[in-house]
């Protein structure tokens, strides 16, 4: 029996991520079966439960695949230039939004964060999942303060709740309008933090 590829197992994993997420936002999640899924992705049950237990392990997948899609960005805050690699970071993250129906995902997502809390030992489970992109982003912080990027005296770890708020902070706005402009919030934001770059800006290597 030929060997089956990374990428492939990958491409498949993403597909039934992408399937539920369309169940989710068509159905609601309560109501929503692996069945359902699986017919959603073009595969059995059977194949869907082998990549995922059930629909909260697809929850947590997608709340966790946002951390590993912006990983080389989050390194480059960590290790180099914070400014320079919230700069790559902020451009990768709003383009991304201007993608068809990237708003749907975001919205089954804001609705299962808000589902997760009312239970106990999945909002610790949540909880856990937060703490790891503020950890990554306090160690971006730490290094901006490192190189005289930002404030010495302030508490890191405050700096990188405020960097995630206005990331998440964004979201529930646009969800709400539309219309809101992603570039013009996007500027703001890198002032915010010492680095004014536009939308089609190259900034000065060091």
């Amino acid at each position: 029996m030929p060997k089956v590829s990374e990428a492939y197992l990958e491409e498949r994993r993403q597909q039934i991520l992408d399937a539920a997420m369309a169940c989710f936002a068509r159905k609601g999640f309560h109501q929503t079966t692996m069945e359902d899924i699986g017919n959603e992705a073009g595969v059995s049950p059977g194949v869907a439960y082998r990549y995922f237990a059930n629909k909260e392990d697809i929850i947590e997948a997608s709340l966790m695949s946002g951390l590993e899609r912006w990983g080389d960005y989050m390194a480059e805050m960590e290790a180099g230039d914070f400014l320079q690699g919230l700069d790559a970071l902020t451009r990768a993250w709003f383009g991304r939004l201007e993608q068809p129906g990237i708003d749907t995902y975001y919205k089954v997502r804001i609705r299962m964060e808000a589902e997760y809390s009312q239970d106990s030992a999945l909002s610790e489970r949540l909880r856990q999942m937060q703490e790891v992109g503020l950890d990554r982003f306090e160690a971006a912080t730490q290094q901006g303060q490192a190189r005289g990027q930002l404030n010495p005296d302030l508490d890191s770890r405050a700096l990188a709740q405020i960097l995630d708020s206005l990331f998440n902070g964004f979201i529930l706005q646009w969800i709400v309008d539309p219309d809101l402009d992603i570039w013009k919030y996007r500027e703001a934001m890198m002032a915010l933090f010492g680095g004014s770059f536009g939308q089609g800006e190259e900034r000065e290597p060091d």
